[in-house]
């Protein structure tokens, strides 16, 4: 895979971000890879905290040349959430708030 570019955009409609499958709402700062992967052209959206969870849980290691889907990265997320969370801390999170308590974690951890 070639990286063709990386920028931060601020989302004019509402799109699905790529690495956590969550809306990236009007308004909000997202980022957008572009890149030609076995000659097709694609576009990655993603949150800025996505990023910063791929970045923080050091995920670019897991990259066998292919890149990580979003199963790869959610799969990561739930793991670091149950080595840190109790079962029952873990069950009360709902979908939308997993990156941003990975975040939270990692921050407490400092």
């Amino acid at each position: 895979m070639d990286v063709l570019s990386n920028t931060t955009k601020k989302a004019r409609k509402v799109h699905i971000c790529d690495w956590c499958n969550q809306p990236i709402i009007k308004g909000e700062a997202y980022e957008v890879q572009r890149s030609i992967s076995e000659g097709v052209f694609c576009t990655w959206k993603s949150h800025i905290n996505c990023e910063e969870v791929f970045d923080k849980l050091n995920m670019s290691s897991l990259d066998n040349g292919n890149g990580i889907s979003e199963s790869e990265f959610m799969f990561e997320v739930y793991i670091f959430l149950q080595h840190n969370l109790s079962d029952v801390e873990f069950e009360k999170l709902k979908e939308k708030d997993l990156v941003y308590k990975v975040l939270s974690i990692i921050k407490e951890k400092k």
